[in-house]
């Protein structure tokens, strides 16, 4: 159980920095992933995306986590990581996009959802989460 909440907080963190940041420095940010912002809108829109709905996800995590809800706080993770996957894998399919950055995030994002869900069916099977 401990290991699960630590996977939730850690998510926590990771989503509201990214978002935090990203409404900072959304430049420092898109850089790191190769994304051209070029009009004031590319760059609201980009805050909206990356930090606005980056916070809002560790906001859903931490008040399951609060309400001590571990198992769809763990479904709510892996729902997340399955649908950046998914439209990452899409893009890598439909765009050839096989360059290192996105081959290491979708690495990521797999690993993710089977850990999560892993999780997820360890505390159902157990009931003690």
């Amino acid at each position: 159980m401990l290991f699960t909440q630590i996977w939730i907080l850690f998510n926590v963190i990771f989503y509201l920095g990214i978002g935090c940041f990203t409404l900072y420095s959304p430049k420092f940010i898109a850089d790191a992933i190769h994304f051209q912002l070029t009009t004031p809108g590319s760059f609201a829109e980009f805050k909206a995306m990356y930090g606005g709905l980056q916070i809002a996800l560790a906001a859903v995590m931490f008040i399951l986590y609060r309400s001590q809800n571990y198992t769809q706080a763990l479904a709510f993770i892996a729902i997340i990581y399955l649908g950046f996957g998914s439209g990452r894998l899409i893009g890598i399919i439909s765009n050839q996009a096989f360059d290192r950055t996105t081959l290491i995030y979708i690495s990521v994002e797999i690993s993710s959802v089977i850990l999560s869900s892993l999780l997820y069916l360890k505390a159902t099977k157990s009931g003690v989460i």
